[in-house]
């Protein structure tokens, strides 16, 4: 039987989880704008994926690539680049290494324009006159110019309601993108400019919006379209009904939506031991399946999905607490190392920044075992973790939320396990900074809380509700202003609750189910919504 070290059961919820069914197109599609001649195509890679060993490498690959790679340059300030063999005859022009090498150069100099390392590849040494072009090699430069047009053009955010009869769409984006709004695959409505605060709307949709419609989004940036947003049925809501059961029972585990609307599920305590296993649910049939299991067992772990698709599983406990991270690949199955934190660390947050990036900030772990103020990014272009500012805070058990101007707001949480987290919970809040790297410090708020929930409402403003304020658990709930950087007082919980789950809903308003409350460290099954 593994030792459970952690305080008490706490489900972190992802500040920006919708949990909502949606789906995303299974062909990646790669909108190129190019502004200065007022035209927009769409670009779909030709044999995509290229499959090793059985494809032929045609010259429609590579012009494909460099029409994509020069639109990235451009977004980055950069030149065309002057590619040799100009014109690639589609029947007649024979690949070559060199063309494959001077691709790699172009997006190598777009990647440094940016400030991100450069992509590595599997076949470093490519002869100039080669005439034998392999498959991965072009998998892996599509891969690459992926990476780069998601992180210069971010998908935007579907805040508003999506009722029937509707013609008009808010959200949240990159400022000073351009947003168009497709509902059922094709665009509707005016092309809307992000706002200087990060927010949008897209008007005059017609005809309205009809139940069952799946509405996206996609924002362009700098002449680059990036990556659809996830997709959101509009229908009614308000009910629940019971679905089938996981495999397996667990508490402390991670759930994560995946691009293709399944939802993947890993690790956690099943009453005697931490688990290594991960399961699918397909909400098209309402079955679980089982997914490929993790390498390392661990729960109160963090689950990150990252913008190319992947999960990001990072740190956790299994009887002692883990350093390591391994990441999920929807597309085989599989997990994969992705290298170790710089401390062991359970209780910390995962944040997906707007670059791409994962930032990861305190919880308890470290050679001592204590609660932790350092923080550290993920990188998935290269795989690797580096350290960046510590908060001003030790703390665990806080939330992390993405707000947004691209700042990530931290608040409360425990700062001295040794007390057992009583007497030793924290009001202050602090702001990072991903251009400098740095935390300074907020607004605190009024009542101290950790495994509280915090949600991004839909006017950039921060609902912090409920949690345990070291001698009860609260129904107390506040919301911060990020343009002031105060909190207020707003309506409290019906129950006192610690270790919920928030969700932001379609229509603006908060779901908020489950939790310990105060009678025994009960666990609740109610749930309630707020309305901003």
């Amino acid at each position: 039987m593994t030792l459970w070290p952690y305080r008490r059961s706490v489900v972190h919820p992802e500040p920006r989880s919708k949990w909502l069914v949606s789906r995303r197109r299974t062909t990646l599609v790669l909108l190129i704008v190019h502004l200065a001649a007022g035209t927009c195509f769409a670009q779909i890679f030709t044999d995509d994926p290229l499959a090793p060993g059985a494809s032929v490498i045609k010259a429609v690959h590579v012009t494909e690539l460099r029409s994509a790679i020069n639109s990235v340059r451009a977004a980055r300030g950069l030149t065309s680049f002057s590619w040799i063999d100009s014109s690639l005859m589609p029947k007649t022009t024979q690949v070559k290494g060199i063309h494959l090498t001077e691709l790699r150069t172009a997006l190598g100099q777009a990647y440094q324009a940016m400030g991100k390392p450069e992509p590595t590849y599997t076949d470093i040494s490519i002869a100039a006159q080669q005439t034998v072009v392999n498959a991965v090699d072009l998998n892996e430069l599509r891969g690459a110019v992926r990476a780069l047009v998601a992180a210069i053009a971010p998908p935007p955010r579907i805040t508003s309601s999506l009722g029937a009869g509707m013609q008009t769409v808010n959200g949240i984006g990159t400022p000073g993108a351009t947003v168009l709004l497709f509902v059922n695959g094709f665009a509707r409505g005016a092309p809307a400019v992000v706002d200087a605060q990060g927010r949008w709307s897209v008007t005059d949709i017609n005809p309205p919006l009809g139940k069952k419609d799946v509405v996206t989004a996609e924002e362009t940036v700098n002449g680059v379209t990036g990556p659809l947003s996830d997709q959101i049925t509009v229908g009614p809501g308000g009910t629940w009904s019971t679905t089938g059961d996981m495999r397996a029972a667990r508490v402390d585990f991670t759930a994560t939506l995946l691009r293709d609307g399944t939802v993947l599920v890993a690790g956690g305590f099943n009453g005697v031991d931490v688990v290594v296993s991960a399961e699918l649910y397909d909400p098209t049939t309402g079955t679980w399946s089982t997914a490929g299991s993790m390498s390392v067992a661990r729960a109160a772990h963090t689950a990150t999905r990252l913008v190319d698709g992947r999960v990001l599983v990072a740190g956790g406990a299994n009887g002692a607490f883990v350093a390591s991270a391994e990441v999920y690949d929807p597309t085989t199955g599989t997990w994969s190392a992705a290298g170790n934190m710089s401390v062991t660390r359970s209780g910390h947050t995962a944040t997906l920044l707007t670059d791409g990036r994962v930032l990861v900030a305190g919880g308890f772990g470290g050679a001592g075992g204590d609660v932790l103020a350092n923080a550290e990014l993920y990188d998935p272009t290269t795989g690797t973790w580096s350290t960046t500012g510590s908060m001003t805070v030790a703390r665990e058990v806080h939330t992390a939320t993405l707000l947004i101007d691209g700042r990530v707001l931290v608040a409360g949480g425990c700062d001295d396990q040794s007390l057992g987290c009583r007497g030793a919970i924290s009001a202050s809040a602090e702001l990072y900074a991903p251009t400098t790297g740095t935390w300074s410090a907020t607004g605190s708020m009024s009542v101290a809380r950790d495994g509280h929930t915090a949600t991004l409402l839909t006017d950039g403003t921060v609902l912090v509700a409920g949690g345990f304020n070291g001698v009860d658990i609260v129904a107390s709930a506040e919301i911060y202003d990020p343009t002031t950087g105060t909190w207020s007082a707003t309506g409290s919980l019906s129950v006192a609750r610690d270790g919920h789950t928030a969700a932001l809903l379609t229509d603006g308003t908060v779901l908020v189910a489950g939790g310990f409350g105060r009678a025994s460290g009960a666990v609740r099954a109610s749930a309630e919504i707020f309305s901003p």
